[in-house]
C-alpha cells in the first residue's frame, strides 16, 4: 500500500510547511496572499490562497508552468497526410525526425497562426489501420472565413459530419481521425 500521507515522500527540510501551515509562515508570501499547505504529493506541493487559487511547486520551490506543444497522430501513409494537412488546414512541416534504419519517421506540421504544432509518426512495420476505438478524440481548428473553409472541405469530399445547430463541422483525415471546423466567433 502507498503511503499517501502528507510528507511521505522524503524527508521533511528546516521551515518546510505543515499540514495547515501557511507558506508565508515558511517563508515565502505572493502578491499579499497567504498560501495554505493543501498537500504534498510526488514532490510536488499543493498550496490554496486565501482567494481560492491553487498553485502547485516542486519541494524546491519551483513554480511549474505547463504548456499544450503537440497532439500526435500515427498515420499510415505520411505522404498522404502530409498533403492532406497542406490542402485542408495550410499545415506546412516545420521539422522531421527519421530513425537511422527507417523504422519510423515522424513530421511536425504547423499552421502559421499558432504555436501548437501536429505530430504526425509513421511506423515502417505498420501494415493495419490504427484502431481509434470510438473517434470521441479529435482537433479542433478556429478559422476566420467559416463559408470559405467549408467550401473547400466540401470539394475536397473531407467533411465527415456536420452540425449546423451548433454553427460546426467535422472533417476526416485519411487515418480517419476527426478534425473539427469552428468559426472564429464560436
Amino acid at each position: 500500500m502507498i503511503n499517501r500521507e502528507p510528507g511521505a515522500w522524503g524527508m521533511r527540510r528546516k521551515n518546510q510547511a505543515r499540514e495547515g501551515e501557511t507558506e508565508g509562515q515558511w517563508g515565502k508570501k505572493r502578491s499579499g496572499a497567504d498560501w495554505k499547505l493543501e498537500k504534498r504529493e510526488c514532490g510536488s506541493i499543493f498550496l490554496m490562497s486565501d482567494s481560492g487559487k491553487m498553485r502547485f511547486e516542486t519541494e524546491g520551490g519551483d513554480a511549474m508552468k505547463f504548456r499544450m506543444v503537440h497532439n500526435n497522430f500515427n498515420v499510415l501513409d505520411l505522404e498522404k497526410s502530409l498533403k492532406f494537412y497542406a490542402e485542408a488546414f495550410d499545415m506546412h512541416e516545420v521539422r522531421r525526425i527519421e530513425a537511422k534504419d527507417g523504422s519510423f519517421i515522424i513530421v511536425y506540421l504547423k499552421d502559421g497562426n499558432s504555436s501548437h504544432q501536429l505530430e504526425l509518426t509513421w511506423l515502417r512495420d505498420r501494415k493495419e489501420p490504427y484502431n481509434l476505438g470510438d473517434n470521441e478524440f479529435h482537433l479542433a481548428f478556429k478559422v476566420d472565413d467559416y463559408a470559405a473553409a467549408h467550401a473547400r472541405h466540401e470539394k475536397m469530399g473531407c467533411i465527415c459530419y456536420e452540425n449546423p445547430e451548433m454553427g460546426i463541422y467535422f472533417c476526416e483525415d485519411p487515418d480517419s481521425y476527426w478534425i473539427e471546423v469552428i468559426p472564429e466567433k464560436f
